[in-house]
Order: C-alpha cells, then sequence, then structure tokens
C-alpha cells in the first residue's frame, strides 16, 4: 500500500506471490461482521469452484 494509508488498519490482505507488499486493508470495527468480511473477501478472491456452503 501507498505511503501512510495503511496506518490504522488492522487487517490487511497481501499477495501470496509478494508477502511482502500490502495490496489493501481495513480497519476493523463493531459493524464488520463476519458474513460482511466473508463478502468482501468473495470480491477480492476469483476462485474457480463454487463455496463449499453459502454464506
Amino acid at each position: 500500500m501507498v505511503g501512510g494509508k495503511a496506518i490504522g488498519r488492522d487487517v490487511h490482505f497481501y499477495n501470496f506471490a509478494e508477502p511482502d507488499k500490502a495490496l489493501g486493508g481495513l480497519i476493523l470495527n463493531p459493524s464488520v461482521t463476519g458474513k460482511n468480511f466473508l463478502s468482501m473477501l468473495g470480491i477480492l478472491i476469483v476462485a474457480s469452484a463454487p463455496p463449499a456452503r453459502p454464506l
């Protein structure tokens, strides 16, 4: 991530091939539920197989 944008974020996303470079992140707060977080990951991660169970 560029510059100080990562400051304050407590959840960070990384590319496995380049673990030293953060792709993004978010500030976790009570409004981010498990369902919301998994939905965000569904937008970030493109999978070739359908999910094992519906969200």
